[in-house]
């Protein structure tokens, strides 16, 4: 079943846009909390059209297909996510896909938002080639977040380490917290288009603080 949601999205979405969102579970929250940078966000990823990424030469490996999803989810999909998550959360560790439609369904409702990075075309299929490179490499998920680490990654430092492997200059006003790079990196309008929501003034729900 598809989302109201997920039909908006669709319609105004296109391979190389970032989806910022808040998870469900309470390590999400907790996140979201820690950070605490405006963006009411616990995790990220990199919206590729199918076709985007087999031309970028990714395998499609049942391995590296997150979140209780099958290849058989992937193939009648059109839109994915490529994203890095922890094994413990998704089944799969580091770098994967999942399908867009399965990705909402974990989303809190009225935390998803969508942001266009300002690159050429040719700037994106390099980000996109980058992004289906890990995915079949499969690249482990950073326990330790290291903003710095190339060989782990965690969701944000994905998208940064695609973002400078297609050499776009956009990845190097990067906002941090206690080394952790901060979902509102990804916001900035200087290099970033809001797709959604369209309207600015739309809130994000609150995010509670943890118990003590």
């Amino acid at each position: 079943m598809k989302s109201a949601l997920y039909t908006q999205l669709s319609a105004a979405i296109t391979s190389g846009d970032v989806i910022l969102r808040r998870g469900k579970g309470p390590v999400s929250s907790l996140i979201a909390w820690y950070l605490h940078d405006g963006s009411h966000s616990s995790h990220c990823a990199l919206i590729v059209k199918k076709e985007d990424l087999s031309g970028a030469g990714c395998t499609f490996s049942k391995g590296r297909i997150g979140f209780g999803e099958t290849p058989e989810d992937i193939a009648r999909e059109n839109l994915l996510v490529v994203h890095s998550v922890a094994g413990c959360l998704s089944g799969v560790d580091g770098v994967q896909m999942e399908t867009l439609n399965g990705f909402l369904q974990h989303s809190v409702p009225g935390t998803d938002a969508v942001y266009r990075p300002l690159m050429d075309a040719s700037v994106r299929t390099k980000a996109i080639t980058a992004a289906a490179a890990a995915v079949n490499r499969g690249v482990p998920f950073d326990y330790r977040y290291r903003s710095d680490n190339q060989h782990a990654l965690y969701c944000s430092s994905f998208l940064v380490h695609i973002f400078r492997q297609a050499g776009w200059d956009g990845c190097s006003p990067l906002q941090k917290k206690h080394g952790i790079l901060l979902f509102s990196s990804f916001t900035s309008s200087r290099w970033y288009q809001r797709i959604y929501p369209v309207n600015m003034n739309t809130d994000a729900p609150s995010v509670p603080a943890p118990p003590e």
